[in-house]
This record gives C-alpha cells, structure tokens and sequence, in this order.
C-alpha cells in the first residue's frame, strides 16, 4: 500500500502556507483537483486546471509573505520556481517519494495573475 505523502502549498501573496496530502503515483492534475476542492471558496470560480503551479523548495518561515515575483534563485536554500505544466507528470516524479520537511513545495497562481518570468501560462479554452 503507497503512503501519501504531505506538500506544503501557498498562494503567491499570501503569507500563510497550506498541506495537501497526495498519493505520490498521482499526477499533477490531481493535485490541482485536490488543491481547488481543500480550498473551497477561493478556487470555486476556476476550474482546476486552469490553476497554475509552481515548483519551489522554500524553507518556511511563519508569516512571510511568498510571492513568485520577489523569488531569486541566489540562495542556495531556494530552488528556482519551475511551472508544473504537464499534468501527466506523477508527484514522485516531481516531488520525489519524501519531500523536504519545513518547506514550502507549491506555489499556486490564479490565471488572472499572468505569467511569472517570462514563462507563458495559457488557458486552455473550451
């Protein structure tokens, strides 16, 4: 039997991080899924996959404000924000099978808050 294993996710602006407990043979869409229905209301006028992700490794710090554009890859304890654009990617791949303790691993971007660093986000439109 797989254990699920715990991410620390934040919304990029906010200063307060959140866990989403994922099956690591599960997939990026089903985190976006997972993290869309554990934070009902915020995400209630988005579809899931309409969420955009990013991939840090962020050494928590209570009350600090995270946002994508003041991140710099110069501190060594901080990996560069990577988008997670294929949701056929499966956590493990991603995230490995044991995440860092005391990190923050997602950082979540609404659609409306455009791209970070010259990364383009679309939409998918249907």
């Amino acid at each position: 039997m797989t254990t699920e294993i715990t991410l620390f996710c934040i919304v990029d602006g906010d200063s307060t991080a959140f866990s989403v407990d994922i099956l690591p043979n599960k997939t990026v869409d089903h985190l976006k899924k997972k993290i869309k229905e554990e934070q009902s209301p915020l995400f209630d006028n988005l579809r899931a996959q309409d969420l955009i992700l990013f991939h840090v490794l962020i050494p928590s710090a209570p009350k600090r404000q995270i946002a994508l554009n003041n991140l710099t890859a110069d501190d060594e304890a901080n990996k560069k924000p990577q988008e997670l654009d294929d949701s056929t990617s499966e956590i493990s791949e991603v995230f490995g099978s044991t995440p860092a303790k005391k990190t923050i691993h997602v950082i979540i971007q609404r659609p409306s808050q455009g791209s970070f660093a010259g990364t383009s986000s679309q939409v998918n439109s249907k």
